[in-house]
């Protein structure tokens, strides 16, 4: 299927082009993967764990958790696993992907010890992370923009903004399910729908959010690449229960359930619930947890602090379906990309990388010196150096993330609002 809202197909790309990626791409790989290297992403743990778990006959205890899922700590049925492979001391986050994915690497992991894990799975993810740039830009092309300048404002955002870095540390997951977002979006974007679908039905395999993107699918009318998608991500719902049983899949659920009914507070958690309980604290004189610290879940929060993300939420997707149409696919993709990352219980920071590197699209929507703008201030405001010294006010409240949140929210409310592009 064609969208009309597209420049036609890129011409060949200058050797030079190639070049600078090319040295970019091995630059920003070398540096990252020689500053983890032997590192211990505790992340990336909580997968290893799961499928140790079932490389050693227990797949019961995939799911292991604190009580509160988020307490400091090894969930308690893996800490004689953690005896056993000599890593007691460090920090082992619990499991939240389907199940499938922990029976996959089973085979894995029951001779590959954490360490050379970690290590391959660097490799391949910063890897990932160097194509996106430049995915990024063959999606939107914007005329505006050289690909040159883009490839250099990509990765500074990748080497430089805290979500990125945070998702570099900890090894992140979250950068194979962006990857494969972005390809799809890109084989949308070149009338592919069947491998579009197929891609972002993989996607929506290995996390739940994903599948908030079949959206764009169903708004364009691309009804192969929904129907493609739609197979895609049932076949491995299927095949994930054959293999691992219901009861995991219920257990599953059970967990996502409970982190629903919960607030999240922690300084990586850019959740407009955390913003909304921090006023809401703050007016009734509740103190608030240390914001510099781990994760604290709060249990006891007003029933609106939930339901206000959740009716914005579907405020925004209606918005989208009566409008997506006539903005332009880059900048209907970034629209999503955004609500899908604002409004969920969980709104950790490598949930914004997509949108990040999706932000060539603004140059859809504004004029060149605000799209810049927006860039200038995004960059800023969600710059490592800018959340590391805002974190030393994080004792009586998340001041971190206020900053990047509100932006995020304006930009996501100016995407809404801004008039279709003139046909």
């Amino acid at each position: 299927m064609s969208h009309p809202s597209f420049d036609p197909p890129a011409p060949r790309l200058p050797l030079r082009l190639w070049v600078l990626q090319a040295v970019l791409a091995v630059g920003f790989i070398y540096t990252f993967v020689s500053a983890f290297w032997d590192g211990w992403p505790a992340d990336l743990s909580a997968l290893y764990f799961a499928a140790k778990s079932v490389a050693i006959g227990t797949p019961e205890i995939i799911y292991a958790a604190p009580p509160d899922f988020f307490s400091p700590g090894t969930p308690p049925e893996w800490r004689d696993l953690a005896v056993q492979l000599g890593v007691q001391d460090r920090v082992i986050l619990p499991y939240l992907y389907p199940p499938i994915w922990a029976y996959a690497l089973a085979p894995v992991v029951d001779h590959v010890a954490p360490a050379p894990f970690f290590n391959v799975v660097l490799i391949v993810q910063m890897a990932m992370l160097a194509a996106l740039p430049a995915i990024g830009y063959a999606i939107a092309r914007p005329r505006e923009v050289s690909a040159q300048v883009w490839l250099l404002v990509g990765y500074g955002l990748l080497a430089l903004s805290a979500p990125s870095l945070g998702a570099i540390i900890q090894n992140q997951p979250q950068i194979a399910v962006t990857f494969i977002v972005m390809l799809s979006i890109l084989c949308a974007t070149r009338d592919r729908p069947v491998a579009a679908g197929i891609l972002m039905g993989l996607a929506a395999a290995i996390k739940v959010q994903p599948a908030l993107f079949g959206l764009v699918f169903l708004i364009h009318r691309d009804w192969r690449a929904a129907i493609a998608m739609s197979v895609s991500a049932l076949s491995l719902l299927v095949l994930s229960i054959l293999v691992a049983g219901v009861d995991l899949h219920l257990a599953m659920l059970s967990r996502l359930d409970q982190i629903n009914g919960m607030v999240v507070y922690t300084k990586v958690n850019y959740a407009l619930e955390s913003l909304l309980y921090h006023l809401h604290a703050m007016r009734a004189g509740i103190p608030l947890p240390d914001g510099r610290t781990l994760a604290v879940a709060i249990l006891d929060a007003p029933a609106w602090v939930e339901w206000i993300p959740k009716l914005l939420l579907l405020v925004g997707l209606a918005t989208l379906v009566r409008k997506g149409r006539a903005m332009s696919a880059p900048a209907l993709w970034l629209s999503l990309t955004l609500l899908g990352a604002l409004f969920g219980p969980l709104s950790w920071g490598h949930y914004f990388i997509l949108p990040l590197m999706l932000l060539p699209a603004l140059f859809h929507v504004f004029s060149t010196r605000a799209a810049w703008a927006w860039l200038a201030v995004i960059g800023v405001l969600f710059s490592y150096p800018v959340f590391s010294a805002l974190i030393a006010y994080n004792q009586t409240g998340l001041v971190s993330i206020v900053p990047p949140l509100i932006v995020m929210l304006a930009l996501g409310l100016r995407l809404l609002t801004a008039r279709p592009p003139a046909a």
